[in-house]
């Protein structure tokens, strides 16, 4: 049986994920964000090893992991530890991982226990953001060696390619849904919606497209119409388009190619970062340049388009699944809160403490998950609906923790340390 570390939490309590044996590997939080070279080749699994010897930003990577450790901590917050070696050939002791451990474990007697497990590096990475994931793997986009612009996909188990990758490319966002993924990307003259269904979607390519999102129906992007060498959309990428009345109207298309139909019929307004669940779709609502954002919502089924909160703050970054609408609000200069929304009793919930950023919440079932800088570093926290614990810290340390997705019972985010940068997979348990 695999020995699993628990790490116990309360709301406030500031932790550093550590994990155990075979594949319940340890990771902290590493330092300052910075780049490293992007290599395809380089790939780290579970089983520790490099596939590219002499690789600095995989070694530096697995210094964040114990391969061959076995720890736990008991309910009376003492560790005990059994440690080896990494497989690279760090060394990791006993007594620097219990300081580890004393130090960043706050015992509390209403506290609960939360596990990460199967903590793997799948690559590294020069620029954190925000994964695609699909039961086949994740999508990033990242600069190539050559200072082109690519798509990397990465399977589950570590195996990475390169896709949208032409050297034109200017932009691109992704999608996926469980089964399907998609990217929207420019390249040249042209934006092109590539689907792993191989079918052309999104045509006229000739026009100016931005955002993209996906459920299990099809696809879902703002379109600004034919394009020109003035105006620009309201996302403040490429060319814009000659034709100020679309302004950015959602269109939708299934995914084997069917007619697209346009879903907002009022032009006069900018809209951006579309998210999508099986029954809804939101995105941010511009009502012109000089105004804040507002969340959008609207039924697939019924085309009614509501706005959850009536705010003065800018309001980003939608995410919508089952019964749950999230976002980030702005009620200051310099503070984000992270809101939910019950569809079913149009109930609004803060989750999220009023000092501090926070950015990019995902929320899936009933688990929400956000990067947040409260504490100066990029640490990710959650709100479970279903429990009463509140807001609490799911992986901290001194290093950035970023641009975090999860499906189904895997978590994916971007993890970096002082020279090296990687995309990190673990299991909910």
């Amino acid at each position: 049986m695999k020995n699993k570390f628990h790490v116990y939490l309360s709301g406030v309590a500031f932790v550093t994920l550590l994990a155990a044996c075979g594949n319940d590997v340890a990771v902290t939080a590493a330092s300052e964000s910075a780049s490293s070279s992007l290599s395809s080749s380089v790939v780290v699994t579970s089983s520790g090893s490099s596939a590219e010897a002499g690789s600095s930003a995989s070694e530096d990577l697995l210094d964040l992991i114990d391969q061959n450790s076995s720890s736990s901590l008991s309910e009376d917050g003492n560790s005990s530890s059994n440690v080896s070696s990494l497989s690279s050939g760090v060394p990791i002791s006993s007594s620097s991982m219990e300081m580890g451990l004393s130090s960043m474990v706050q015992e509390s007697s209403s506290s609960v226990a939360v596990v990460l497990s199967n903590f793997q590096v799948l690559t590294t990475l020069n620029t954190i953001e925000l994964p695609s994931l699909s039961e086949d793997g994740i999508h990033i986009v990242q600069t190539k060696s050559d200072g082109s612009l690519g798509v990397l996909q990465v399977s589950w188990a570590g195996s990475s390619s390169w896709i949208a990758s032409e050297n034109t490319l200017y932009y691109a966002y992704l999608t996926a849904t469980e089964t399907y993924s998609a990217t929207l990307f420019q390249a040249n003259s042209s934006w092109t919606i590539q689907s792993n269904e191989s079918v052309p979607l999104g045509t006229p390519a000739s026009n100016y497209k931005e955002f993209i999102a996906s459920n299990n129906e099809g696809i879902f992007w703002v379109d600004y119409g034919t394009v020109s060498a003035s105006g620009s959309g309201r996302g403040g990428t490429g060319t814009g388009s000659s034709d100020t009345s679309l302004k950015g109207r959602i269109l939708f298309q299934s995914w084997d190619g069917g007619a697209i139909d346009t879903l907002t019929s009022e032009m006069s307004s900018y809209r951006a970062r579309l998210e999508a669940s099986e029954g809804y779709l939101a995105w941010v609502e511009y009502a012109s340049e000089a105004t804040v954002g507002k969340i959008a919502l609207m039924n697939l089924n019924s085309g009614t388009i509501t706005y959850p909160v009536t705010s003065a703050h800018h309001q980003d970054r939608p995410s919508v699944d089952g019964d749950w609408l999230v976002w980030e609000e702005y009620p200051n200069s310099t503070d984000a809160v992270i809101r939910a929304y019950q569809i079913s009793t149009q109930t609004i919930l803060n989750l999220s403490s009023s000092t501090g950023f926070r950015t990019n919440p995902y929320v899936s079932g009933s688990k929400v998950v956000w990067e947040d800088q409260r504490t100066g570093n990029g640490d990710l926290w959650y709100y479970d609906f279903n429990s009463a614990e509140g807001e609490t810290i799911l992986v901290s340390g001194e290093g950035h923790s970023a641009g975090v997705r999860f499906l189904g019972n895997r978590i994916v985010w971007v993890e970096s340390s002082a020279t090296s940068m990687g995309l990190l997979t673990a299991t909910w348990q």
